[in-house]
């Protein structure tokens, strides 16, 4: 009978643990100090939705209804830390929903703008990724120095990568992230 609620648990953890690896990988010092993303909290966001539209794409590619709950629990998590982000930095409660739907629509907005370069073969997705990055980093403040061409390089080969994993392993939140 409550089977449905343990499922839901589960999905839940599974969800906040995927979405801590790939917050630490988007908090990669390489990608600040090396490659000039702006060390902000605009940079730093765009980094945690590039990774993120990569492995939601990837967990909806494995074709079972496990992969796309697993995908719909990552955002599920991503929208509870932004909730809880925007309360520490101190956004009154009336404007955290508003503020944290808009983050939402930006993380499916990146999956949009990214989703192209996703489905796109190695050398055509790092153009397309170019494209993309250049697009999203080029607006920040300090974005007109952002090593475009390391970084879709990087989030090319991210995709290929995660394509090698197994599902299963994916499954179980087992997400094995290149070096930068």
């Amino acid at each position: 009978m409550l089977g449905w609620w343990t499922e839901r648990r589960a999905l839940r953890t599974l969800g906040g643990t995927i979405y801590a690896s790939s917050a630490a990988q988007a908090r990669a010092p390489k990608f600040f100090a090396e490659w000039y993303v702006p060390d902000t909290v605009e940079g730093r966001f765009e980094m945690l939705a590039l990774h993120l539209a990569v492995v939601i794409a990837r967990l909806n590619e494995i074709g079972d209804e496990r992969g796309a709950k697993t995908a719909q629990a990552l955002t599920e998590a991503f929208v509870v830390d932004m909730d809880i982000v925007m309360r520490k930095v101190g956004i009154g409660d009336p404007a955290v929903p508003r503020k944290v739907k808009k983050a939402a629509g930006a993380l499916y907005d990146r999956h949009q703008a990214y989703g192209s370069a996703i489905k796109a073969v190695k050398e055509e997705a790092t153009a397309l990724f170019a494209s993309a990055i250049d697009a999203r980093m080029g607006v920040l403040k300090g974005g007109e120095q952002v090593d475009v061409k390391s970084l879709s390089e990087y989030a090319a080969g991210l995709v290929g990568h995660l394509k090698r994993q197994s599902d299963i392993d994916l499954l179980a939140g087992r997400i094995d992230f290149p070096v930068p």
